[in-house]
């Protein structure tokens, strides 16, 4: 994708900004679409591009939010070409210039399910989400999700009365929640959730976290930061250690590469911040500041 252009110039910061997580989304966009038009001119006469359809969605990326499942899809056409896999690339990219990506004002819950992300999607996700959470997961019972609907709700009320800044900047960024279930591991560490660069506007949320409300805040809004600092990054790198350098972190037993210490660093002082306002927010009550 692009690299960060003027306009966008400030986006580097800490404390909550809707504003400046507006201009990392609208930066993403416009770098997924010129990469696009890059590999439509490139492909063209290798694969058959459907140009009207091609056309319609360039525009439709670069004048507002899609859904992360177009992201997933650009990862995938980009690796099918990557490997010189032709007509797996021309399927994909039959798919994606099908596909209506616009994403609309709403906050989508979802589970991993094709009827909940289309056609095909669940694997796709289920694929990408693994790259980075590393722990088996499966769809909520039918009971969980709607516990777990219930806490994510609560949860992003909470978020709006007591940290407004954090909503808004949630709001901006965010497109869908994707409902998960893994239940914990004997020896392994529980992961409450995750999120990677190739479905970007979507947060992995393990339903077996969501205790109550404040749990429900604190991971929406540990895994929306991980998915802005992404942005400010472009989807590259914070740190220029090498990826297999592995360092100590005082948050987690295991030795991880300078990039999870860094993006840890920068999420867990924002976690502390969050919850020093909830506290100081009055929305709590007496067993909950406890």
């Amino acid at each position: 994708m692009s690299c960060l252009d003027g306009a966008a110039k400030n986006i580097y910061g800490f404390l909550p900004d809707a504003h400046r997580t507006a201009l990392v989304e609208q930066n993403i966009r416009r770098g997924l679409a010129d990469s696009l038009r890059t590999i439509f001119g490139i492909v063209d006469g290798e694969l058959k591009i459907d140009l009207t359809n091609a056309g319609r969605l360039l525009r439709l990326v670069e004048s507002g939010p899609v859904l992360p499942a177009c992201f997933g899809l650009y990862t995938d056409l980009v690796m099918a070409l990557s490997n010189a896999e032709m007509d797996l690339a021309q399927t994909i990219l039959d798919e994606l210039l099908r596909f209506q990506p616009e994403a609309g004002d709403s906050l989508r819950l979802v589970s991993l399910s094709d009827e909940d992300l289309g056609a095909g999607q669940a694997d796709r996700y289920r694929k990408l989400f693994i790259s980075d959470v590393e722990f088996p997961f499966a769809m909520p019972l039918p009971n969980e999700r709607v516990r777990a609907e219930e806490m994510v709700g609560a949860g992003l009320d909470l978020l709006r009365m007591a940290t407004p800044g954090s909503y808004a900047e949630i709001t901006t960024i965010l497109r869908e929640i994707v409902l998960v279930s893994a239940p914990p591991v004997q020896g392994r560490m529980t992961i409450a959730g995750g999120a990677v660069f190739s479905l970007w506007g979507a947060i992995l949320v393990n339903v077996q976290c969501l205790v109550d409300r404040m749990s429900a805040a604190a991971t929406i809004e540990h895994e929306a930061v991980h998915l802005i600092l992404f942005g400010m990054a472009n989807g590259g790198r914070l740190v220029l250690n090498e990826d297999d350098k592995r360092y100590s972190s005082p948050l987690r037993p295991d030795l991880r590469p300078m990039e999870g210490v860094a993006h840890a660093t920068y999420v867990s002082v924002r976690m502390h911040r969050l919850f020093e306002a909830i506290l100081s927010s009055g929305e709590l009550t007496q067993e909950e500041r406890k």
